[in-house]
């Protein structure tokens, strides 16, 4: 090769590396789409080609977007996260977190491409507003969240016991309370919301679930048989399954002084449509707080069940719940300043 046509080409290849490079160290942004101050990581592991897509994304897609890896002890592998923290946020100050679930055979990123979360977010909440939550896509891979039966895989551990303390140090110390936690899931995701609020009420006060699982009646089935295998053991024992199922957990007596947004389509699965319905009753026979959707003619599908306008709709009931609750807190706080005998009344969910 003339060595005039060598030196072109090993200057073309620095310059690719150059670039590459350029985009690798170009520091993630904390808005919905704006730059802002990032929020550092407390001793990530090294991004690489692996653990980027592991966690759904490639480089400089969505740069308003934070990934952050871990080491899991919960689950004894790499884990990942994907963070948005509106541009408004002080460090250390309340804010409310969402916490998204995502499906089977998904990952954290889905909701970012096809419902198009951040849109919906914004169309709720707006940009800046003040109760702009903080959104959080923990990676959960085909786990069922939940933690597996004699497996060293505890999926649900690693959301509540891994991924929001990391969170809280993200954001400068800033306590998570349930009331200012809600946990968002999709299909598979839907079971674990479900599930991980109600056996956990100390980290999460509500949870939204589209199609969520009834595991009970998905074991009935011959589809994915393999997967819950593998999540509640080879024989499939009934009280590994009702003691994660949100169906049997509400029949012993959970969920109880939490508050569930149900979505879930007529023309679904046995295990999404007839477990929908028999959750809702059974929340509603129990005086537990329950909004359930039912779309006519939805199919498990974003087109039809999961729709923009679906997803929105939850999201607006979730602020409706949020900002009633701070008014309410705000009032309580100034009749206790007061001294009115408002403020020695005991306020629901309390002792």
């Amino acid at each position: 090769m003339p060595r005039s046509i060598n030196r072109s080409l090993t200057l073309l290849q620095g310059s690719w590396v150059l670039l590459i490079t350029l985009l690798c160290v170009t520091p993630q942004t904390t808005a919905y789409g704006q730059s802002g101050e990032t929020i550092a990581p407390n001793n990530p592991l090294p991004e690489t080609k692996s653990n980027r897509v592991q966690c759904g994304l490639a480089p400089g897609e969505f740069p308003m977007v934070q990934r952050i890896h871990i080491h899991s002890k919960a689950v004894d592998e790499e884990g990942c996260y994907l963070v948005v923290v509106p541009k408004n946020y002080v460090p250390g100050t309340p804010r409310h977190v969402i916490v998204f679930l995502h499906g089977l055979m998904g990952g954290p990123a889905d909701w970012l491409r096809t419902p198009r979360i951040l849109d919906r977010v914004k169309a709720v909440w707006g940009e800046e507003g003040i109760h702009t939550p903080i959104l959080v896509f923990p990676r959960g891979k085909n786990g069922y969240w939940t933690n597996w039966n004699n497996r060293p895989k505890r999926w649900r551990d690693w959301v509540t016991h891994e991924v929001l303390p990391d969170l809280r140090r993200h954001l400068g110390g800033q306590e998570i309370d349930p009331e200012s936690t809600t946990v968002m899931g999709l299909s598979m995701g839907g079971f674990g919301a479900l599930s991980i609020a109600m056996e956990y009420p100390g980290f999460f006060q509500r949870a939204i679930a589209l199609s969520p699982t009834d595991m009970a009646i998905a074991v009935q089935g011959k589809n994915q048989l393999r997967v819950y295998r593998r999540v509640f053991g080879k024989d499939l024992p009934t009280s590994a399954i009702e003691r994660a199922n949100p169906f049997h957990m509400v029949e012993n007596g959970k969920g109880e002084g939490q508050s569930f947004y149900l979505v879930y389509g007529t023309n679904e699965g046995p295990k999404f449509t007839e477990g929908g319905r028999r959750l809702t009753t059974a929340m509603r026979e129990r005086d537990i707080s329950v909004r359930s959707v039912e779309v006519p003619g939805g199919t498990h599908s974003y087109k039809s069940t999961w729709s923009h306008t679906e997803v929105e709709n939850a999201l607006q009931w979730l602020r409706q719940e949020i900002e009633g609750n701070t008014e309410e807190h705000i009032r309580n706080e100034a009749s206790e300043q007061t001294g009115s005998p408002q403020s020695r009344k005991k306020t629901p969910g309390g002792e």
